[in-house]
């Protein structure tokens, strides 16, 4: 038995193609829409997008025909946001569709009620910003809208390469390993985790009760990280998806280098890892 579809209204990252399909997402049918009586809205520390009520207001984003599962695979990763059931009016063009119920993201009012600052506006991230201006053309989104709430918005520059963050290893040689070996090492104790960054392996000593910001650690353990991310998680289309570690560059590696330190070695972790090997490859 085929399972009842649902219609949800990308405004975000989600508009992308690339970016949906990442997260194990991929609608049965994609169409612009516009959704009367709101607008959009770049909130948060890293300025996401979010959709906001606003009487006389008019909302562009994409239409995904979604599976029931792909609506809850949305929901765990919205954790800041509840849905709205709306009304949306696809279009190809100049050609309207029939207005459908569609379920679109808002900031969870009770959350920001208990700390209105937390969703503050902020302008969005250069990346972030990239993936949602191509997923827009890429699916037909009014080229009005597209200039006056995507094009024009002011955002945070990605950074200059002088300005990346970086693991830095320890003085003095580092010994040469295998992925085998240190998949090996990995294997050997659940709390001490090895990663791959480029040709850096990073030991994460998760010992004694740290687990707060750990679970991607152990969920990506023993990986070529740095691809991981690139290709499954993080898209940004300066550099595009790679299909294997070889077709990254060296400043992909170093950006997704960057991105790690600031957004996932956060607390604790931050203070529990060291370069240990140098990795062959």
């Amino acid at each position: 038995m085929e399972e009842e579809a649902v219609e949800y209204l990308a405004i975000g990252s989600m508009m992308n193609k690339t970016s949906i399909n990442m997260r194990a997402i991929f609608p049965q049918e994609s169409r612009a829409a516009c959704l009367k009586d709101y607008e959009l809205f770049f909130g948060m520390a890293n300025g996401f997008a979010a959709a906001r009520q606003a009487q006389g207001g008019e909302l562009h984003g994409v239409v995904h025909r979604i599976s029931k599962k792909e609506l809850a695979i949305l929901d765990m990763i919205e954790v800041w946001y509840i849905r709205d059931l709306v009304e949306v009016v696809p279009y190809y063009g100049e050609n309207k569709q029939p207005a459908v119920k569609a379920f679109v993201y808002v900031f969870d009012p009770a959350k920001v009620e208990e700390n209105p600052s937390q969703f503050a506006a902020n302008p969005p991230r250069e990346r972030y910003m990239d993936i949602l201006l191509e997923g827009a053309k890429y699916f037909g989104l009014e080229n009005t809208f597209i200039e006056n709430n995507l094009s024009s918005v002011e955002f945070v520059a990605r950074k200059e390469l002088k300005d990346l963050r970086v693991f830095d290893p320890p003085e003095g040689a580092l010994p040469e390993w295998t992925v085998g070996e240190m998949r090996e090492k990995d294997n050997e104790n659940d709390d001490i985790v090895f990663v791959a960054l480029k040709t850096k392996v990073i030991r994460f000593d998760l010992t004694g009760g740290v687990t707060q910001h750990t679970h991607i650690l152990k969920r990506d353990r023993g990986t070529q990280w740095a691809h991981l991310i690139a290709s499954k998680y993080m898209y940004d289309p300066k550099f595009g998806v790679p299909a294997k570690v070889e077709d990254m560059t060296d400043n992909h590696h170093r950006y997704v280098e960057d991105m790690v330190l600031d957004s996932l070695i956060i607390g604790e972790v931050n203070n529990r890892w060291t370069v240990v090997a140098s990795l062959k490859i």
